[in-house]
């Protein structure tokens, strides 16, 4: 208790894995691609599309409101 995770986890001892990386950059469905993948394709083919946008914050992550780690964002645009 006295590294000071306690307040970064619900238990002290588990994150719920709200880290960024895996919420942007892990390919998915239907295309195979991840977030960060699909905005740059289409960036690269609209520049000035207003449709490019990232989600780092998932709705579940609000539930459990004694939870300490939630995504700090809510996207990026």
């Amino acid at each position: 208790m006295g590294s000071g995770r306690t307040c970064l986890s619900a238990d002290s001892t588990t994150l719920t894995g709200t880290a960024y990386g895996p919420r942007l950059f892990v390919p998915a469905e239907p295309d195979g691609l991840s977030q960060f993948d699909r905005v740059l394709r289409l960036l690269c083919t609209d520049p000035d599309a207003k449709r490019a946008a990232m989600t780092i914050m998932r709705p579940d992550e609000l539930v459990n409101a004694a939870n300490p780690d939630v995504a700090a964002r809510s996207g990026c645009t």
